[in-house]
């Protein structure tokens, strides 16, 4: 395995949609134990669909064409603090902030909560910049 294989992310995918310059591709997320052989019968089965919408400058793929989707590590692990480390810091900030003063326990815990909307809306705001960001690489297996 290349230097080079060890930072990348690969997912084979299913290609369940396609037009001009769109495509979407069905992925199957498995957890450690989805693959396990005893995994039918254990109650621990985690395994999602995801569908993942990509953009092509162009389109010579078909529906039902089996992808291999790739993603640089650095990204995937960016995703990962965009999605739940920096939202969970901001959480505990405003907790142990709230906390200093006198306030109730249920106004702490619920105002830290609260501070998630304007956050996720930000996210939301910026999504097509951080779609740019977030550049699948799509071949054909």
């Amino acid at each position: 395995m290349e230097n080079n294989e060890l930072n990348i992310i690969k997912h084979e995918g299913t290609i369940v949609f396609a037009e001009k310059n769109n495509i979407k591709v069905k992925v199957l997320s498995l957890s450690s134990c989805a693959n396990c052989h005893a995994k039918g019968y254990c109650t621990s089965n985690d395994s999602k669909e995801k569908i993942i919408d990509i953009e092509v400058s162009k389109n010579s793929y078909k529906e039902g064409d089996k992808v291999m989707l790739t993603l640089s590590k650095k990204l995937g692990f960016f995703a990962l603090f965009l999605a739940y480390i920096l939202p969970l810091i901001l959480m505990i900030s405003s907790m142990l902030l709230l906390s200093i003063f006198d306030i109730s326990e249920i106004y702490v815990g619920l105002i830290s909560l609260l501070v998630l909307l304007p956050y996720y809306s930000i996210v939301y705001l910026f999504k097509d910049k951080l779609k740019d960001k977030f550049l699948f690489k799509i071949d054909l297996l």
